[in-house]
């Protein structure tokens, strides 16, 4: 495996228009949210950004703790989560760190004040009870409203600097896809793992019954083939660095992405505008992703 990168050595990528030097991420004092900062502050590490640590204090979603503070107890909630994602870190490589906190939904704040920053984090959490409230809820509103790549950690055992496990990112040629290629390839080469990018196969309209049934095996992988090295030729636009491993998948969208996330550090998906309507429904791949994947979720809209 190749030693993780820094956002200082550059060499051999061409999408150097992100000059975005902040993360921003959102800090309510829950266990999920501890989680998501930490892996928001070795985010920052590989793109040589910052930290902004925001905790709003009002609105829906807010823990009780949280929502009954305001001035100072509020700032001492979310300086001592800062100082305990800190404990134990690199000293060596530290992360400029801004606290704020903010007295309004917390939905509405991070999607603000992530409209100019590299991304958006935000912790959820992961106990099977709790999976249900996690739409409709922050994660979901950040999600669906935010300009920018928001990333949902679930409060597991999320990767830390130099785990060997490739970044996973889900393509299907649209848009949206290629979007989150190109940025997997990137988080692929800054943290020296490979990309794997799969395609699921069984969702192509299926041929009629006359056919033979080898027939529709070999068309579906053919289309799935020509999408993958599509979705290559994209990668390898931003940098001829990262090992690709293209996959066509024999399961279905979500099932093949949330089983492939178990062996991945970060699943990458692309997201599109108006989620307001079907892209967002119960049962859709990017919703489903987001709510179950057992590895940090980034959702990437194009543009």
């Amino acid at each position: 495996m190749a030693a993780a990168r820094t956002a200082a050595d550059t060499r051999g990528l061409t999408d150097q228009g992100v000059t975005l030097t902040e993360i921003v991420v959102g800090v309510n004092g829950s266990a999920a949210s501890l989680p998501a900062l930490r892996w928001a502050l070795d985010e920052a590490r590989l793109h040589g950004a910052g930290v902004r640590a925001v905790l709003a204090s009002a609105g829906p979603g807010v823990p009780p703790e949280v929502a009954t503070t305001t001035g100072n107890p509020a700032r001492a909630l979310l300086h001592r989560a800062v100082e305990e994602a800190l404990r134990g870190e690199d000293q060596a490589e530290p992360v400029p760190i801004t606290e704020l906190i903010v007295q309004d939904h917390p939905g509405h704040t991070l999607v603000g004040m992530s409209a100019e920053a590299r991304m958006l984090v935000v912790g959820a959490p992961s106990h099977s009870r709790h999976r249900r409230v996690v739409a409709g809820s922050l994660a979901e509103v950040c999600v669906r409203a935010a300009r920018v790549p928001v990333v949902v950690a679930h409060d597991l055992d999320l990767p830390r600097p130099r785990d060997p496990r490739p970044v996973l990112v889900g393509v299907d040629g649209t848009a949206p896809s290629v979007a989150a290629v190109r940025r997997a390839t990137r988080e692929a080469w800054l943290r020296g793992v490979p990309l794997v990018m799969a395609n699921a196969r069984p969702r192509w309209p299926r041929v009629p019954d006359s056919f033979p049934r080898s027939w529709q095996t070999s068309r579906d992988l053919r289309i799935s083939e020509e999408i993958l090295d599509y979705c290559a030729a994209e990668s390898r636009q931003v940098t001829t660095e990262v090992s690709l491993r293209p996959l066509a998948d024999d399961d279905a969208a979500p099932a093949s992405l949330l089983r492939l996330a178990r062996e991945a550090q970060l699943l990458v998906v692309g997201g599109r505008e108006g989620w307001a309507g079907g892209s967002w429904r119960p049962g859709s791949p990017a919703r489903e992703c987001v709510i179950h994947a057992p590895c940090p979720v980034m959702v990437v809209r194009p543009g």
